[in-house]
């Protein structure tokens, strides 16, 4: 039997098109397959905010993170409201056992949600564990808003730019590395150490944009908490200081440091005081392990200071032309952490005063402690010369500058860049957070408190 032409045309037609959805399946299938599968544990409270209200919120994430279409995602039951717990733990076997019912996932999902009394404000905490080795992934808290869905916003943004979803991360860590290695080979071994021993920390983490490295403070700064944490199911904390100079701190007993939130007055409360001091939202080393942790933090924020200070050639070399911005982002890298020598040198200092009038036993085990005393001068010292030689940069700066038609005006607790026009723009260099500090730390308290600990004063 003979079909008519637009019949055999007709069948010819159908058969591809057939053939074009079997492969799009199959395509689909596979691309499915490659992602990787999360499971969404609902957020829980921390305080009196309704499990109801969690639940939408976890709704909501929820929604926006399939939006991504780069995971499969399933939310699981209560499970940590059933088993009555207040965060996920890689070491529960039976929250374990639990998910491992629900079938297989490799990346586990948790959160909390907190109002904040007074103001009505929410925190947003989000994490992600890798269930085949337990390594924390992603960690996360956004706060001080009323509106959820910006913070939920901000923790999608976050995770969609996770390494584990970028292609080209091992050529991003190339970059990054080769930048460090040539311009910071002072904080470049932090770096080093963490890629070559396989640490489940990840430097891209915190760099959202390989075309800048605006981001290399924070991405300093974190590397050298997670190297001080090598040590610390020894007690202790590995504290990298310099390439040549790693002090191997032991803990003593200490106190949270909310204990001194009293001998804090208002005028000196700035910046950093609520996450670290007060910590009303979420717990950090600085109450976990007290002054020590405090020293960590001193410490991370001298490397990533220190890293932006490196890459002025860097900059100059690769940015900087007669466009204003660049020359503020680098600023803004110097400016939002240098006054943090300030801020620790103070709540240290203020925190051992504190020790040695309401807990002596505890004062006498942390200046017992020669490792710790020794690197706490070692840190303060290298800092103040950071911090010293900022103007120094400023100057560099603005003779760079003039050759492009621009110059550099820095004003009280402003910075202003000025064209060849006269108009200026400026930024905030925040010398209004470092004078009350300066102030404070020259009274006698402090520098006997110096003598005692180092048999010598610090410079200012």
């Amino acid at each position: 039997m003979v079909l008519p032409k637009i019949i055999r045309g007709r069948a010819r037609l159908f058969a591809v098109i057939c053939l074009w959805l079997f492969l799009v399946v199959c395509l689909a299938g596979v691309y499915a397959a490659e992602k990787p599968r999360f499971l969404l544990l609902p957020l829980i409270s921390r305080d009196e905010t309704s499990q109801a209200y969690c639940d939408k919120v976890t709704a909501d994430l929820s929604d926006g993170l399939e939006k991504l279409n780069l995971m499969r995602l399933r939310v699981a039951p209560n499970l940590l409201g059933e088993l009555k717990l207040t965060e996920y733990s890689a070491y529960n076997e039976v929250l374990h056992k639990r998910i491992s019912s629900l079938g297989e996932s490799d990346y586990v999902i948790w959160g909390y949600v907190l109002t904040e009394k007074g103001t009505g404000n929410y925190t947003l905490y989000v994490s992600i564990f890798r269930l085949t080795d337990n390594a924390f992934v992603y960690g996360a808290g956004y706060f001080g808003l009323k509106d959820m869905q910006a913070l939920i916003n901000g923790q999608i943004n976050n995770i969609k730019n996770l390494p584990l979803f970028m292609a080209d991360a091992p050529a991003r860590r190339q970059k990054i590395t080769g930048i460090l290695k040539t311009y910071s080979p002072e904080t470049f071994p932090v770096i080093d150490y963490i890629l070559t021993h396989k640490h489940t920390f990840d430097i891209l983490h915190y760099i959202h944009n390989t075309e800048s490295v605006d981001d290399l403070n924070t991405t300093v700064h974190e590397a050298s908490h997670a190297y001080a944490a090598s040590a610390i199911n020894q007690n202790a904390m590995t504290l990298f200081i310099s390439p040549d100079d790693t002090a191997r701190i032991v803990y003593t007993k200490t106190f949270p440091s909310k204990e001194i939130v009293p001998d804090i007055p208002e005028k000196l409360r700035i910046s950093r005081f609520n996450t670290y001091i007060a910590a009303p939202v979420s717990p950090t080393s600085t109450q976990y392990f007290g002054v020590y942790g405090l020293l960590d933090e001193l410490n991370a924020y001298y490397q990533g200071t220190a890293v932006v200070c490196d890459l002025f050639d860097y900059y100059a070399k690769t940015y900087f032309r007669k466009d204003r911005g660049p020359y503020f982002d680098y600023l803004s890298g110097i400016y939002s952490t240098y006054f943090a020598y300030y801020e620790f040198k103070y709540y240290i200092y203020t925190y051992l005063l504190y020790a040695a009038r309401k807990h002596p036993r505890v004062y006498v085990g942390i200046i017992g402690n020669k490792e710790f005393i020794r690197a706490l001068q070692k840190v303060l010292r290298r800092f103040a010369a950071l911090v010293q030689n900022v103007p120094e940069i400023e100057n560099r700066l603005d003779a760079l500058m003039r050759k492009k038609g621009l110059s550099l005006q820095r004003t009280g607790k402003y910075t202003y860049i000025k064209n060849s026009s006269g108009e200026r723009t400026g930024r905030s260099n925040n010398f209004q957070f470092i004078t009350p500090l300066f102030e404070e730390l020259k009274k006698p308290k402090y520098r006997k408190l110096e003598r005692e600990l180092f048999g010598t004063e610090l410079p200012e």
